[in-house]
């Protein structure tokens, strides 16, 4: 059956799968790496969300993206970096690191409560609209 399984596959995939036996170590040392420095980062991101929800006593999401985006949306950002020192944020739904800024978070917890595109577009030119 193996024999079968690689006489479909060709000769290339002997050779990939040769050089991931010949590399496992590292190729699988790598992707645990990868998948702890996700976790955190996806646990610091829900952290972050729960610690802006009980400091605006709300759990509105678009309430939320506006204090984000309004004038004290740099003091919140502030104040939760102080409370949460892992430098990274990552969502549940990709596979991306983002530092914890104020459009990367708009972001985020714009595609996690569900906000349409173009609020999320408009929070973010209107945070960085200089006529304000």
């Amino acid at each position: 059956m193996v024999l079968l399984f690689f006489s479909i596959l060709g000769g290339w995939a002997l050779t990939v799968i040769n050089f991931y036996l010949a590399h496992q170590m590292l190729f699988n040392s790598i992707l645990v790496a990868y998948g702890l420095l996700l976790g955190a980062s996806h646990y610091t991101m829900t952290s972050l969300d729960r610690h802006l929800c009980a400091r605006l006593k709300t759990e509105d999401g678009a309430a939320i993206l506006r204090a984000l985006a309004g004038p004290d949306g740099e003091e919140l950002l502030r104040e939760a970096r102080e409370n949460f020192r892992f430098p990274l944020i990552s969502s549940g739904v990709d596979f991306a690191f983002h530092s914890p800024r104020k459009d990367s978070l708009i972001r985020l917890l714009g595609r996690k409560y569900r906000i349409p595109r173009a609020d999320i577009a408009a929070l973010l030119s209107a945070r960085t609209d200089p006529t304000e």
